[in-house]
């Protein structure tokens, strides 16, 4: 009998999957909810350390600080530093913003695992605590101003950062003097990022100096970017068009965002006049931010995106004429290749330029992805997007758009009309919509659900809500099988004590949605 006992023992044990095998599954898992969930259900003996220890660890972060990247976000308590040791084999990465954490990680962390920084380096340990890392960081996110730690040991520090690093992000303070970006470029020339972030606070009247752009252009020939993003620098005229040939000389660049550059720059990049009107063949993504561009400059601009195999384009706060608008739609149509579009903070002068919209979308059938922060400026005064405008607009989106995956509207009036064009959108996964507010009832927006069986993720914004509406809505959204929530709520009129009623409503939330973001 005892003999029989421990022979089905032994089988029961074969039956269960080792640690090591279970670690590599759980790899496979991309999404943090089913990654949680998994562990939930599982016996505790079977995890081993480092997924006990993660599982633990769920009571200290949310579910996306944990899974599938480590992101350290403040000072952790000491009692939590063994689950990090031990939970930390199971990661490929590792993201850090707390530098007080900087000293602990570089002793508990593996080799193998790939680093991204996000911080300042204000003191010397943090600053020791880098080097000691500086071969396994991946990404480094830099917040540079005027601080006692002496510029020339940051530049120490760079230099030792691998020539294979990823991402490097530098956020410049306006009370720094420019001329020390100078020395940063001088410091990261051997590194061959793939994405450089420069972002400083825009200055009208301090042009950045020709040499520092001059460097910069160099970095930006000579090294293999794919994605460049500059935001708050003010050029003179010279300077923008070094910087803009250089821009057409990267055989490698894919992606640009300009945030905030002087109009010179911004003209010369989107009309290429050096250039024969053509953008960087390898480009397939440009966001600018802010665009005005005259008669002339539109139509060449026109030529330059219609000859380009851009996939993607984001245009924020353009300021154009009615004929001007009418030439972008007519080049957006003939860009066979675009498969994203998003427009942000467009006021629009007259109806004849929001028809103008309307109809361009009806020329843009092969859309994925499509975001429209528009609005109607008539007489003097702003209009939301009420009827009769409304209308023209979703039945643009209900007979054209069928494989939308992403949609985001903003200021919205009738969720009605909104939702019967969605039944037409059979692709769609994701739902942004930020409506005019006291229109929507819980009722309407779960009919904006339904009418997409395939969504995954949705997000309302700009809505007051009674704490009976939000467990109503989170119920049905639950059941409606919809993994991501994202609600910008304010309180409710009839509220007696909003504060306490939303926590009241986010702590049943948790139990619904366990593990999804709220």
């Amino acid at each position: 009998m005892q003999v029989q006992a421990a022979s089905s023992s032994q089988r029961r044990e074969h039956g269960v999957l080792a640690p090591e095998l279970l670690q590599l599954i759980v790899q496979y898992i991309a999404e943090p909810t089913r990654v949680f969930r998994l562990l939930r259900a599982l016996p505790r003996r079977v995890l081993g350390p480092a997924l006990s220890s993660l599982l633990a660890l769920r009571y200290t972060y949310s579910a996306c600080e944990l899974w599938p990247v480590l992101h350290v976000r403040f000072v952790t308590p000491g009692a939590i530093i063994p689950l990090l040791r031990d939970a930390v084999p199971i990661f490929q990465a590792i993201q850090i913003t707390s530098p007080d954490f900087l000293p602990t990680i570089e002793r508990i962390v593996l080799s193998s695992t790939k680093i991204h920084i996000a911080l300042l380096l204000p003191y010397e340990d943090c600053f020791q605590a880098g080097l000691a890392l500086c071969e396994r960081i991946a990404s480094l996110e830099l917040m540079l101003f005027p601080t006692a730690f002496p510029m020339a040991r940051i530049c120490t520090f760079l230099a030792y950062l691998p020539d294979t690093m990823e991402r490097l992000t530098l956020r410049w303070s306006p009370l720094m003097d420019v001329h020390e970006l100078d020395m940063i470029l001088d410091a990261i020339v051997h590194i061959n990022c793939r994405c450089l972030r420069i972002v400083s606070a825009y200055d009208p009247t301090n042009a950045c100096p020709t040499s520092v752009v001059l460097k910069l252009a160099t970095y930006i020939e000579t090294h293999p970017i794919e994605r460049l993003y500059l935001e708050g620098f003010q050029l003179l005229d010279d300077a923008s068009r070094v910087l803009c040939r250089a821009l057409h000389h990267c055989p490698t660049l894919q992606k640009v965002h300009f945030r905030g550059l002087s109009d010179v720059f911004m003209t010369l990049f989107v009309t290429q006049p050096f250039a024969g009107h053509r953008l960087p063949a390898s480009l397939r993504c440009i966001k600018l931010f802010p665009l005005q561009l005259n008669a002339a400059t539109m139509e060449i601009f026109q030529q330059t995106l219609a000859t380009s195999q851009l996939t993607a384009v984001n245009l924020q706060f353009v300021r154009l004429s009615q004929d001007g608008w009418q030439l972008l739609w007519a080049a957006l149509a003939q860009l066979r290749t675009l498969l994203r579009l998003h427009l942000d903070g467009i006021q629009f002068q007259s109806l004849l330029e929001w028809n103008s919209m309307v109809v361009g979308l009806h020329n843009l059938p092969r859309l994925q992805h499509l975001r429209l922060d528009v609005g109607l400026t008539l007489d003097g005064g702003a209009v939301s997007l009420a009827n009769p405008v409304e209308a023209p607009l979703f039945y643009a989106l209900a007979t054209t758009q069928c494989n939308l995956t992403y949609l985001a509207l903003c200021y919205v009036s009738d969720l009605e009309l909104l939702a019967a064009a969605l039944t037409h959108m059979p692709q769609l996964e994701e739902l942004v919509v930020d409506f005019v507010s006291n229109t929507a009832q819980v009722a309407t927006l779960l009919r904006l659900v339904q009418a997409s069986p395939t969504l995954l993720r949705v997000a309302f914004h700009e809505h007051a809500f009674s704490m009976l509406d939000l467990v109503s809505l989170f119920q049905q959204l639950v059941a409606a099988n919809v993994r991501w929530v994202y609600l910008d709520l304010f309180a409710s009129e009839t509220d007696v004590d909003p504060s306490r009623e939303y926590r009241d409503v986010l702590a049943i939330a948790e139990r619904l949605c366990q593990d999804v973001p709220q």
